[in-house]
């Protein structure tokens, strides 16, 4: 079950690094703000983080 859960995990960061390269932006250099940004980023306001809504946030 566990397994199954990691697999989970895995495909939506997958998904969410694909959609940065469809949208013009490297997935390393998005991964790397979001990872500094989100310790302090308001719960209410995450969506802005995602990459189709990043561009407008830096």
């Amino acid at each position: 079950m566990l397994v199954h859960a990691y697999q989970h995990y895995a495909a939506i960061i997958y998904s969410l690094l694909v959609t940065c390269k469809l949208n013009g932006m490297e997935p390393e250099d998005w991964l790397r703000e979001v990872i500094v940004k989100i310790n302090d980023w308001s719960s209410n306001r995450v969506y802005e983080l995602l990459p189709w809504n990043f561009s407008a946030v830096k």
